[in-house]
């Protein structure tokens, strides 16, 4: 307050809060505004569909008869699907890769296995102890040399 002559005055200055509600204000002013327009262009889109199928004479009736031929179709496409997955399985050019490679892996279980056999038999000789005795020290299942 402050006296000026015989009047006492009061300086009333903006707040902060008034400020914050300014601000927000403006903002949802310019919201709002965004959103009419893109509602406006959204309409706009919408006539413009609609009378894109009013002249290629697409009614609703077409469109929900399509809609199920579609479905009975992709549901048909989903079986063929699945009936040629089914067929690659038992195809025997499939089946001949996997034969192959059950060859190469017996043939790699076969070099290993004689690895195992050799490092075995030189722990055995090498320690002057028996090769069951080699077994149980390292854990070896002696039924895979059978």
């Amino acid at each position: 307050m402050e006296k000026v002559g015989s009047q006492n005055i009061y300086w009333a200055l903006p707040s902060s809060q008034k400020a914050a509600l300014m601000t927000r204000l403006d903002k949802s002013r310019a919201s709002l505004q965004s959103s009419e327009e893109a509602l406006a262009e959204a309409e706009g889109r919408k006539k413009e569909i609609s009378s894109a199928l009013e002249a290629s004479g697409v009614t609703q009736e077409k469109s929900a008869a399509m809609r199920v031929a579609f479905e009975e179709l992709e549901g048909k496409r989903r079986k063929l699907t699945a009936d040629l997955e089914a067929l690659e399985a038992t195809d025997p050019s499939k089946m001949k890769e996997q034969i192959e490679e059950m060859r190469r892996s017996r043939d790699l279980l076969d070099i290993w296995t004689d690895n195992i056999c050799t490092v075995r038999q030189f722990i055995a000789s090498r320690g002057g102890m028996s090769e069951e005795r080699v077994d149980k020290e390292f854990g070896i299942d002696p039924s895979i040399f059978d």
